[in-house]
């Protein structure tokens, strides 16, 4: 059994991204999960392991790059999570 760290991936995202990075995230599969934090002030956070979130942070960093409304990225290590391959 493998044992990873959760990492959450803080970030502010302008209201009309929102939907198209979640889409973005989630095209490429298995490397997180996003969701809005607080609707009011637009802070989202994509879920992710050890493993992978570095391409996350790539993939924000290019979205951003593009134009898309991301600002303020930050990361935190969370709980270990156990993974059966």
């Amino acid at each position: 059994m493998n044992v990873q760290r959760t990492v959450r991936i803080r970030f502010s995202c302008a209201p009309e991204d929102i939907v198209y990075i979640n889409g973005v995230i989630d095209s490429y599969g298995n490397l997180g999960l996003m969701r809005t934090l607080d609707k009011k002030g637009y802070n989202c956070a994509v879920y992710s392991t050890e493993g992978v979130y570095k391409t996350v942070l790539l993939i924000l960093e290019a979205l951003r790059e593009e134009g898309a409304g991301i600002g303020d990225i930050e990361t935190e290590t969370t709980e270990s999570v156990e993974i059966q391959l």
